[in-house]
């Protein structure tokens, strides 16, 4: 697990059998000077794990084995030279460090106990995390945004531009269209059957499409962000028609992107994300509301705990700022030895038992009677 954090990935997380378990978060930048802090900030949080650890009777060579990963992570030059938002570490004795850069802020936090807490991580799975592929015959682009910007996703086998796919100055099809001049806009001249129609011509471009999708999916398979397509509206008609990947939104940014650089698509993007994250949002809580008081919802934390250990919830609310995220401000004690004793861990575990049991989780900036958490049930 690595920059990428899916909902597969949580789920691994919230299935981790018996034994002791570490969570880190910490605020990180992107890039400059800051960096090098990000990276001391770990080594100071790593040194009170250590601390905290011996303190609770544990030895030398278990603590050592159990965060020596996360001091080789500290130590990686490389590593540090490409953040995020925030970052996250989880650790288990005899386990590779499992890491997830995460492009969202996230409170200082270190947690120890008999499972990872992965609520700070969940907006990775929320619909203000959205993905965009722009679509032209000139240049395609795979990018990942949220409210704070846009950035380009490798995908190395997705083709750029018509040409990877066909050579113009040798034309697969008799319908290609090869400019008059180049360098210069102008006419098309079609060759053989195809026409002045296109007919041909736009089979051309819905195979172009086909193998973006190809290249796309590859970097797409394992993730759930809505995809929003930036195209002309016929473009965007025919990536519809032949793309593979199930989260497709029905919104859509409809003219040429080609001249758009990722601050301009971003700039007519958010706006379009973030209306449709607040109606989804509200028609979450309003379904919400309908069930409560009749045995299909509830905003208290020990029902909505219940059900979770039964595999009742269908859809499990989380409040934004609930848990954890005062954390670290002020706080002497760095690191959180969790007991059960916590409401907050409760709500890590019924977030556990939601994923575990395929049930959808959703961040919300506020829910109905100031509740930490709500669940609609499936019975």
């Amino acid at each position: 697990m690595d920059d990428l954090l899916t909902r597969t990935d949580l789920e691994q997380l919230a299935s981790d059998g018996p034994g002791r378990h570490v969570s880190m978060y910490l605020p990180t930048h992107r890039a400059g000077r800051e960096t090098e802090g990000d990276r001391l900030r770990l080594k100071s949080l790593l040194n009170a794990l250590e601390h905290t650890l011996v303190e609770q009777g544990v030895g030398n060579d278990e603590v050592h084995h159990l965060l020596a990963p996360a001091w080789e992570l500290h130590g990686d030059g490389m590593f540090w030279r490409y953040n995020a938002e925030g970052l996250a570490l989880f650790l288990r004795e005899g386990e590779a460090v499992r890491t997830a850069r995460l492009p969202f802020p996230v409170p200082e936090l270190v947690t120890v106990g008999e499972r990872y807490v992965i609520s700070p991580a969940l907006p990775a799975l929320g619909d203000e995390h959205f993905l965009t592929l722009t679509l032209s015959h000139k240049r395609t682009r795979l990018l990942r945004g949220n409210q704070a910007g846009l950035e380009q996703l490798e995908a190395p086998n997705m083709p750029g531009r018509f040409e990877d796919v066909f050579d113009q100055d040798h034309p697969r099809s008799d319908a290609i269209g090869r400019p008059v001049s180049a360098g210069r806009a102008g006419p098309s001249v079609y060759y053989g059957t195809g026409g002045p129609d296109g007919t041909e011509k736009k089979q051309e471009m819905a195979e172009f499409f086909r193998e973006v999708d190809n290249g796309a999916f590859e970097v797409l398979r394992a993730r759930h962000e809505p995809l929003v397509l930036a195209g002309l509206p016929e473009w965007v008609a025919a990536y519809r028609e032949v793309s593979r990947y199930p989260h497709i939104a029905r919104l859509a940014l409809e003219r040429n992107p080609d001249e758009l650089d990722e601050q301009g698509l971003h700039e007519l993007l958010w706006p379009l994300v973030r209306e449709r994250v607040a109606r989804d949002d509200e028609q979450q809580v309003e379904r919400l509301r309908e069930r409560l008081g009749t045995g299909r919802g509830s905003t208290d934390l020990p029902e909505v705990l219940r059900a979770a250990r039964e595999g009742r919830v269908d859809t499990l609310l989380v409040a934004r700022e609930a848990c954890w995220s005062g954390h670290g401000e002020g706080n002497s004690e760095p690191v959180v030895l969790l007991d059960g004793s916590d409401p907050c861990e409760q709500v890590e575990e019924a977030v556990s038992g939601t994923l575990v049991t395929s049930g959808q989780v959703r961040v919300i900036d506020q829910l109905p009677d100031e509740a930490l958490v709500a669940a609609v049930l499936r019975y």
